[in-house]
């Protein structure tokens, strides 16, 4: 069972960016959110910038911002701090 939970916040990971994909946002975002609850993720600040992506293309401008500081505060030394910062910066 190791091995699943390793490959489980992956899957979601992947699952999320299908939808996302697909325009299916508020199902992305369910797949999104539950990578954030896998302590240890390596894809967790991948998926806190796809919910700010996924809030951004639903419309909900303040919900996107949230989720953007969220990756520049929760993962500071992360290389998505940026992109965070340059699609915060485009929603003014």
């Amino acid at each position: 069972a190791g091995a699943d939970n390793k490959l489980a916040d992956n899957c979601h990971y992947w699952i999320g960016e299908s939808f996302y994909g697909m325009k299916k946002y508020d199902e992305a975002l369910k797949h999104f959110e539950t990578v954030l609850g896998y302590q240890g993720s390596g894809k967790r600040p991948f998926a806190q910038l796809m919910i700010g992506n996924s809030y951004a293309a639903l419309g909900d401008k303040a919900a996107a911002r949230d989720a953007y500081q969220k990756v520049i505060s929760t993962y500071p030394t992360s290389e998505l701090v940026e992109k965070a910062r340059a699609k915060m910066d485009r929603m003014k």
